[in-house]
Order: C-alpha cells, then sequence, then structure tokens
C-alpha cells in the first residue's frame, strides 16, 4: 500500500532484527550557509507493520507519540552531573562546602565515564569506579555512591533512564586508618614456638 506524499514511510530494514520496521519522514533542514538540503530522518522502529502504521498515522494526526531520541541529543554523564549539580544546589541552598566539595571529588575521579550516554550505563560501569578507588577510606568511597544514586535519582525525575543502576553497586574498600588484625606480643609468638618444640 502505496502512503500518501509527505505523509512519512514505511519501511522493512534487512538482516535479523527485533523491529525490523521503520518509520521516515523527508524533511527539509536548513545549512548554515543559509541553503535548504532535503534529509531522510528516521522516527521509530517496531516488531509489525500494523504498529507502524498506527504509529504514523497517530503521528500525522498530532497525537502525542513516544519519539525515541536521536543518539546527538542523548546526555552523556558529564551533562547529566552538571544538571544534577544545578538541581542539588537549587534544592539545598544552604548545602555545606564539604558536601558540594565530596561531589565534585568524586565526579573529578569518575573520568572514564564523563563520555558516555548515561543510559548506556550499567553497573559493572559503576561498580568498575568504585573497585578502582577501593585502597581508599569508606568515605571517598561512599562519595562516589552517594553522587551515582543523586544522578540517577535526577535522571529519573527528569526521564532520562528507565532503570536504577546505582541501587546495585556496594562498597568493597578497607579504610586505611582501621587496624586490620591485632600484632602479636613477644610472648604470644615466644608461647607459640614453644607449643610446636
Amino acid at each position: 500500500m502505496r502512503l500518501p506524499k509527505g505523509y512519512g514511510q514505511i519501511i522493512k530494514l534487512s538482516g535479523k532484527r527485533r523491529r525490523p520496521y521503520a518509520v521516515r519522514m523527508e524533511i527539509e533542514e536548513q545549512q548554515s550557509d543559509g541553503t535548504w538540503i532535503r534529509k531522510t530522518k528516521y522516527l521509530e522502529y517496531f516488531g509489525k507493520r500494523s504498529e507502524a502504521l498506527d504509529w504514523l498515522a497517530r503521528y500525522n494526526a498530532g497525537v502525542e507519540v513516544d519519539v525515541r531520541p536521536q543518539i546527538d541529543t542523548i546526555p552523556t554523564f558529564t551533562d547529566v552531573y552538571k544538571g544534577f549539580m544545578e538541581w542539588y544546589q537549587a534544592k539545598n541552598p544552604d548545602a555545606s562546602k564539604s558536601a558540594l566539595q565530596a561531589y565534585s571529588t568524586a565526579y573529578n575521579k569518575s573520568t572514564d565515564l564523563y563520555p558516555r550516554k548515561f543510559n548506556s550505563l550499567r553497573t559493572s560501569d559503576l561498580q568498575a569506579i568504585i573497585s578502582s578507588h577501593s585502597h581508599q577510606s569508606k568515605n571517598t568511597v561512599n562519595n562516589f555512591i552517594k553522587l551515582f544514586h543523586g544522578m540517577y535519582k535526577y535522571a529519573g525525575m527528569n526521564d532520562l533512564i528507565d532503570k536504577d543502576y546505582s541501587r546495585f553497586v556496594f562498597v568493597e574498600c578497607t579504610d586505611p586508618e582501621e587496624e586490620k588484625h591485632k600484632i602479636f606480643t613477644d610472648e604470644e609468638i615466644a608461647s607459640c614456638w614453644k607449643a610446636q618444640a
């Protein structure tokens, strides 16, 4: 069935895909030099052609439909951190400098996550950051967990994620100030040697 001009297209993509039917539109986009070019924009993907037709009909009727964000509009870890810090400071105008510094320090030590799309992160990515600092104090490691919890709360409030992976991270560290074991006295060592003889 041929769809009306300007209505949009539904095409079946090649290969084995979970959602092979793509809805696409021809759009005009203005370039920096003032000229206009026509581009094909893919809007959504479906498992069945009938689902794609229904979605396209609602889209053309002006009914609100879910549209997946384009990859370049999905925020990175850094984008979410900046948004979280603005929100946190607006919500807590009397937040202590030490609390803000704790978030900042944890963020500064999470450089591997900076360019990552936030919704692509998983528990293992967060845990890797925590594990790489497990030789530091519990306080330091807990700051990572507080930061991740805060960022995921902010992301959830803004519909940036489907699942909070920060709930599954755990502390695996030894506090350098914590005594690992009690040292044997000279008398106890002598007693052990005597018992072995």
